[in-house]
């Protein structure tokens, strides 16, 4: 046994040996794998993995959220098909304590993001059906098919220090199976005490799959770690998935087994009453998403269906990060300067005392109906620097050259935009447009260059640069590299178009004159902000009958 672990993880010559065996490119990385652990096992042994391994893989649209292997654990009642995998295929990566919000058990129905790979490489829709948390294992099931084997909990196994053990897994994207061998070690860890550690080094694609000893019995659940292999031993699985009735228990083998019409009319009922509670909990997630969109004035679906992302939102992000491309000091006074307003962005311009003015694009105060107009009764709300949210007054207003200006009382900027400081504004001059997300206050930056093409809109002072902004960047500054001021940015679909240091100057001093008018004797302009949409899927061909199959099984 000592020798047969060797060929795996001893000497240089030994691992020259493995590298040179077998090579597989998994989740885009080079991985060796090395005969010994297949040479291990007998052909039946190989064999009947060949039936009970699968893949399986979670998907949030069309990114990936997780692929890895999956195992047969109950294929008896010609119905359903149950297979055990890592809980990560639903866990929320940024909370592990909580499920994906994209995979939860309504939206997995809906946009069927679970996919099953079989041994006869068909790939098979899925569904979650049960999941433990705290043991990280998730049953997800899927329509009976003949020909899968179920691992085998029958029997005892006994195994413990120094056992020699396989780890087996499949590929998601190829469909191949692979095998790593190893021992059990009992050494001391930082991991949970319901685990325990094998020495098997796996990749993420056989994250959830079977460890067995030579003679095929199965042994525990394989978990992916850069350093060790954790597994959960079989036991703990037996332990927590018994409760749910995801298969018989061991002790009512003894008493007379219902019928198999029975079995079938008592799953049919069982399946009721989950529909019954699904149907409950997608009125419950359908009310909640209504009531959110009707908060944020979004418009509501045609349908609710995955697949389907909501367009032009203020609280889409900018598609390029190009902080990392500014220095430390010009990021520090820029992210003290720039502020959100719901539902657009401004910044400091000057400060008196405890009150701060900020400007921004008049498109936060006009009428969508009527764009021509100031909507009565605004209660404008300012995320500020140091997160805090506070209440803005509209002071002034041009609907000309849209620009407005807000204060704030109650705050004093540690910073504001140097409108005074004189500097040249010349074509391909690299430039930064500077955005802030009102919700989470995250900020962020696009860069591009001064362009000397002449705006198609018909004010003739606005300028183009190549900064492709969402609308979160919608009043926001435009920045050079220096962190000089060189204007505000509007938002369009091709081209970023921004009114000149210069002329905001001109306004301000406008504005101070008026002594607080709320519009000057200028013609208003209309300024176009998209409107937010739903993007739906595009039928390819006459028959919606054929699309739709294809858009949610492939």
């Amino acid at each position: 046994m000592s020798k047969r672990r060797g060929n795996c993880s001893s000497s240089n010559e030994e691992k020259k040996t493995c590298t040179n065996s077998r090579k597989k490119e998994e989740s885009g990385s080079l991985i060796d794998y090395s005969e010994g652990a297949w040479s291990g096992l007998s052909q039946e042994v190989i064999s009947n993995l060949s039936e009970t391994v699968v893949s399986v893989a979670s998907f949030n649209g069309d990114q990936t959220h997780f692929s890895g292997t999956g195992i047969v654990v109950r294929n008896k009642d010609e119905v359903t098909t149950s297979i055990l995998t890592s809980a990560n295929v639903i866990r929320c990566f940024d909370d592990d304590s909580k499920i994906n919000p994209f995979l939860d058990v309504v939206l997995l129905a809906l946009s069927l993001q679970i996919r099953v790979l079989l041994p006869n490489k068909q790939r098979v829709i899925g569904w979650m059906g049960h999941f433990d948390l705290n043991y990280n294992i998730a049953v997800v099931v899927i329509k009976y098919l003949p020909g899968l084997r179920a691992a085998s909990f029958d029997h005892e196994v006994r195994f413990g220090s120094q056992s020699t053990v396989v780890a087996v897994g499949r590929s998601f994207n190829s469909g191949k199976l692979m095998a790593l061998s190893g021992i059990v070690t009992d050494g001391p860890t930082d991991y949970p005490e319901h685990l325990m550690i094998s020495t098997c080094k796996i990749t993420k694609d056989m994250a959830g799959g079977p460890l067995i000893d030579l003679d095929g019995n199965f042994v525990g659940m394989n978990f992916f770690s850069e350093e060790r292999t954790p597994f959960l031993p079989r036991n703990k699985i037996y332990r927590s998935l018994v409760p749910q009735e995801e298969w018989q228990k061991k002790g009512t083998r003894s008493k007379p087994y219902p019928s198999q019409a029975f079995q079938k009319v008592l799953q049919m009922k069982r399946m009721k009453v989950r529909l019954r509670s699904f149907l409950n909990i997608l009125q419950v997630i359908q009310k909640l998403l209504k009531k959110d969109l009707k908060s944020r004035n979004y418009p509501m679906p045609i349908r609710f269906w995955g697949g389907m992302p909501l367009k032009n939102t203020f609280e889409e992000e900018f598609a390029e990060d190009a902080w990392c491309k500014l220095s430390k000091m010009v990021a520090l006074n820029t992210s003290r300067s720039v502020v959100s307003l719901a539902s657009f962005k401004g910044v400091f311009i000057d400060f008196n005392g405890s009150t701060s003015r900020v400007v921004t694009s008049a498109s936060l105060v006009r009428i969508s109906a009527d764009e021509n107009k100031i909507a009565d009764n605004l209660k404008i709300k300012v995320y500020l620097p140091n997160k805090r949210i506070a209440v803005g007054e509209l002071q002034h207003c041009n609907l000309s050259y849209n620009i407005a200006v807000v204060s704030v009382k109650g705050f004093c900027c540690l910073r504001t935009a140097e409108l005074d400081k004189q500097m040249q504004i010349e074509p391909h001059r690299e430039v930064v447009a500077i955005g802030r997300i009102f919700e989470s206050g995250k900020l962020m930056a696009t860069s591009g260059i001064l362009s000397d093409e002449e705006s198609k809109l018909d004010c003739r002072e606005l300028m183009i640069s190549t900064c492709k902004i969402t609308k979160a960047g919608i009043g926001g500054p435009l920045i050079d590299f220096d962190g000089n001021f060189v204007g505000i940015n509007f938002y369009g679909t091709k081209e970023t178009h921004y009114l000149p240091r210069l002329m905001i100057q001109r306004l301000l001093k406008d504005f101070d004159g008026t002594d607080g008018e709320k519009t000057i004797n200028n013609v208003p302009k209309r300024w176009h902000v998209p409107e937010p949409r739903w993007s739906y899927p595009r039928r390819r061909g006459p028959s919606s009958r054929r699309y739709d199959k294809k858009y949610r099984l492939e």
